[in-house]
């Protein structure tokens, strides 16, 4: 009985895992997180709108990512490798996101819109000759990774201001992007080590595939330590929440930094890289939960 528990709990894990449904709800996660600093009057629907545009650009990328998904994951149990399910739910969420933007203001539905268009041409083709093998943006190796980290830290923090029509106050905003880009461009980083087969076969270079893993293991460390320390000036400045801070920036950091050294020399990377990013969150709502409570 057990191990057929433990059998389905994995096949469950695994297909979770392979369509990555744990990173559509990132966004409301690290929004709630940071809003304790920005104090903004966030509605509901603000975060069924952000859901929505994230869904829609990962199932996009999935769909513009064939060929490299087809070799990192496993296809069984992958709702988006069909062609129809993945554009139909990319529309669909797509649909969903404008109508809540629209009911932000025209104003707000142009911004929303362009952030959008940005953060897609990471997978779109460029609309402008490129040599062979450089026709996307994450193509380009050292260019990609800082790319998609900023459509993930940027946006986060500065939409909540548009949407609520409030200027933020500004250190408090650039130590924030700048943490949030650290914590993406890690996973990136991380990702790609764990994707190298599909991304060569797909005619993507990557630092993973180009580089030594010392190489690698030396952006990491750094990208962490960078990160923490910008993340602890900003609670030493009183520019960033507190408690939540010190608990979470004690937690990240030393897992962060042990996280790496086991990744790197796993060869279980694919459920690895998932956790990291699953856990990074749980630190992340454990303590959100506290400076809620505590205040």
């Amino acid at each position: 009985m057990i191990t057929i528990l433990g059998d389905q709990l994995r096949a469950v894990s695994g297909i979770l895992l392979t369509n990555r449904f744990h990173l559509f709800f990132l966004p409301v996660i690290l929004t709630a997180f940071w809003n304790q600093s920005m104090h903004l009057s966030l509605d509901w629907q603000y975060y069924i709108m952000i859901t929505a545009s994230v869904v829609a650009s990962y199932v996009f990328n999935q769909i513009t990512d064939r060929d490299e998904d087809a070799v990192n994951y496993d296809a069984k149990g992958h709702f988006f490798a069909s062609q129809r399910v993945a554009v139909s739910i990319c529309i669909g969420a797509s649909v969903l996101g404008i109508g809540l933007a629209l009911r932000a203001g025209w104003g707000f539905f142009v911004y929303s819109f362009t952030i959008n268009i940005l953060i897609n041409l990471y997978s779109m083709p460029m609309p402008w000759s490129t040599r062979p093998g450089l026709s996307r943006i994450k193509q380009y190796r050292y260019i990609k990774n800082v790319f998609a980290a900023l459509c993930w830290s940027v946006p986060l923090l500065v939409t909540p201001h548009v949407y609520v029509g409030s200027l933020p106050q500004w250190p408090q905003l650039l130590a924030m992007i700048v943490v949030t880009f650290g914590f993406d461009y890690l996973s990136e980083l991380l990702w790609d080590v764990r994707d190298t087969e599909g991304d060569l076969k797909a005619q993507v270079k990557t630092i993973a595939n180009t580089h030594s893993t010392q190489v690698v293991h030396w952006i990491a460390r750094a990208i962490i330590a960078i990160t923490s320390v910008t993340y602890l000036m900003a609670l030493v400045s009183n520019v960033l929440a507190e408690p939540q801070g010190w608990l979470f920036l004690a937690a990240w950091t030393p897992y962060s930094w042990l996280f790496v050294d086991r990744y790197l020399k796993s060869d279980s990377q694919l459920t690895l890289s998932h956790r990291f990013v699953i856990l990074q969150a749980v630190i992340a709502l454990g303590a959100l939960v506290v400076q809620l409570v505590v205040g």
